[in-house]
């Protein structure tokens, strides 16, 4: 079997903001369709591609980032409980 590329998938309600917070952690925007009314994205990076879906059926799961910068991981816990708040 020949793997060329792997995805995690991560369900999201605002595209937009998810795709700035892992984009402000050094992710690169690989694409991002439809043009006139985004439903994925995805960012690449750290060895990782992620495909971020709006309204993708699914849990949400647990990404670690393991970051040098006591900065990026207090941006990381505060998006973390901004979403846990949308969510409720």
């Amino acid at each position: 079997m020949d793997v060329e590329t792997a995805e995690l998938l991560l369900p999201c309600d605002e595209l937009v903001e998810t795709l700035a917070f892992f984009t402000g952690l050094g992710f690169e925007l690989a694409s991002i369709f439809p043009a006139d009314d985004p439903q994925q994205a995805l960012p690449r990076g750290h060895g990782l591609c992620i495909r971020l879906q709006r309204g993708a059926a699914g849990s949400p799961s647990t990404l670690r980032l393991r970051c040098r910068r006591l900065g990026a991981a207090r941006s990381r816990s505060s998006c973390r409980a901004k979403h846990a708040q949308q969510r409720k």
